[in-house]
């Protein structure tokens, strides 16, 4: 057991979890109106945010429109898009990418133009690109460098976020345990923003980096948070197969640019899915190569770029290019095998327009959220934007609603700790539940699994031990919980939309048009969507 230290107490004006696009992009622009404690359970490069690989989709060219946009964008969702955010997205995304290009940060221009590419369910090109297929990576070091240089920001790294400070139906701040030295820190706050990520990462198959689980979801959840639609899971239709588990993503843009998918007999079977073949929307090419996975008896299928020019490949697609040849695939010349993995948690922390949550002082942005701007399925390239548009919104209305400080009652001697003698379950636990996730709510669901996968959780709570307080103890409970919340919304939707796929129920059902929410010690809700009429 790690020695215990005493709990230290610190006074921020916004505390922020999570160092993805959204957390640095709220830093940045709460800097400017207070004290700003920015928490991450790594690094601060350490995020999906980082590692992704699509640009960011806004209404830049004159022959586009945010009437376009906005289609797109409800098309991809399936008839469970929010409309007023989905508006709100499409319309002051464009600002906010304007302003960053006003702050410096430097997208991809050819003879003074911006490059932009096609994209799956993008009835144009608007998707913007730094760096080729390495936007994430360039978005997060521009606003880190920002960050490093402003004395209002304070970043916490390797601080993991377990429970917040909350009595009352109203937040005031978070408790941390610092994973290098050992100690229990409590951040008190006038708002805390939760952009945390999504839950991805638990699943065997993934493109997210192990520490995307799910943490702030489950917070959240703890302190009687809303969540809803944990039953939309994206799963990437390209990502890069190996015998070994190997993967890294291939991004939609090289599909843009007029790569193919081929299956072992070198057919383009896409085109009987969908008239727009490898430029469908996502939900439609995973649940394809998915079937037809099955119907070969093979573990992948693959993608064909060598119709495209060479070069082209090897700069717009450079960390691609490299990464096929670190696997001695050269993919000017030879097929790249891929599989789908799951990529994106579209569900989480239910919002309002204003990135507010139930909780009062709580707010949540990015993938961590669900304000139902992606419905049932994301639209490619929506995220990013998404972390600029309401990060900017949770940030002014985090200022215009701030109460002031309350004062503190909870316990301040409270220890929070790492107890070795419950490592090995946690290891035991997390590897159970990337094997439930993938195979139980993967593309295609069925009430057998899904019942069977619950059985499963059920018997990990009764035959592990648990502590109180304790770093794996809190992960493994984060894990079977975060499990569970997916399956249930899983079993209660009985129909397939977007990305969750139901066996049973193949087609869409008007009876299911509305949203599961979750909420600790409470029944599955399900609230019914209202009428919206937006552009």
């Amino acid at each position: 057991m790690a020695s215990i230290k005493n709990t230290l107490k610190m006074k921020y004006d916004f505390v922020i979890v999570g160092s993805g696009l959204a957390g640095l992009y709220c830093s940045y622009l709460a800097s400017k109106y207070g004290s700003v404690a920015l928490l991450t359970k790594s690094s601060i490069k350490h995020s999906s945010s980082y590692w992704a690989q699509g640009g960011i989709a806004a209404v830049l060219h004159k022959n586009d429109s945010t009437k376009s946009h906005f289609q797109d964008t409800i098309d991809a969702g399936r008839g469970l898009c929010n409309e007023e955010n989905v508006e709100i997205l499409v319309t002051e995304g464009r600002e906010r990418v304007l302003e960053l290009i006003e702050l410096g940060v430097k997208f991809d221009v050819i003879h003074g133009e911006f490059v932009l590419g096609l994209e799956g369910g993008h009835s144009g090109r608007r998707v913007l690109h730094a760096g080729g297929a390495e936007t994430g990576k360039h978005l997060v070091a521009f606003l880190v460098n920002h960050i490093s240089h402003d004395p209002n920001i304070n970043v916490f790294e390797n601080f993991y976020a377990y429970d917040l400070i909350s009595s009352e139906d109203s937040c005031r701040g978070i408790k941390t345990f610092d994973l290098v030295n050992n100690e229990t820190y409590f951040f008190h706050a006038q708002s805390v923003i939760i952009s945390s990520g999504g839950l991805s990462g638990m699943f065997s198959r993934s493109t997210n980096p192990s520490v995307s689980t799910g943490d702030g979801i489950y917070m959240a959840y703890k302190a009687g948070a809303q969540i809803m639609d944990t039953e939309f899971i994206q799963f990437h239709p390209t990502t890069f197969y190996s015998e070994t588990g190997d993967t890294f993503l291939i991004s939609e843009a090289v599909r843009g640019e007029g790569a193919y998918i081929l299956n072992h007999s070198g057919e383009r079977f896409l085109l009987q899915f969908d008239n727009k073949s490898e430029l469908a929307p996502r939900d439609v090419v995973s649940t394809a190569i998915h079937n037809e996975m099955l119907r070969e008896g093979k573990n992948h299928v693959y993608l064909d770029t060598r119709h495209l020019p060479g070069e082209m490949i090897k700069t717009r697609f450079a960390n691609i290019y490299n990464s096929a040849l670190e696997y001695g695939i050269d993919i000017t010349k030879a097929l790249l095998p891929i599989a789908p993995a799951a990529h994106y948690t579209i569900g989480g922390i239910k919002t309002d327009s204003y990135s507010m949550t139930n909780i009062k002082n709580l707010y949540a942005c990015g993938e961590v959220a669900a304000n139902g701007i992606h419905g049932a399925n994301r639209l490619a390239s929506n995220s990013l934007l998404e972390c600029l548009v309401f990060g900017y919104r949770a940030v002014e209305s985090s200022v215009k609603n701030a109460s002031g400080f309350v004062g503190s009652d909870y316990d301040i001697n409270e220890i929070f700790k790492i107890d070795e003698s419950f490592r090995k379950n946690f290891i035991e636990i997390k590897k159970i539940i990337a094997e439930i996730t993938f195979t139980s709510t993967g593309i295609i669901r069925d009430k057998k699994h899904l019942n069977a996968a619950m059985e499963k959780l059920d018997k990990l709570y009764a035959e592990y031990s648990f502590g109180r307080d304790e770093y794996f103890s809190n992960q493994s409970e984060s894990l079977i919980n975060l499990t569970g919340l997916i399956i249930k919304s899983a079993l209660a939707r009985e129909e397939s939309r977007g990305c969750h796929l139901r066996a049973e129920f193949p087609e869409q059902r008007n009876y299911f048009l509305g949203n599961f929410v979750h909420q600790v010690n409470s029944k599955l809700k399900f609230i019914e969507k209202k009428n919206q009429s937006c552009l």
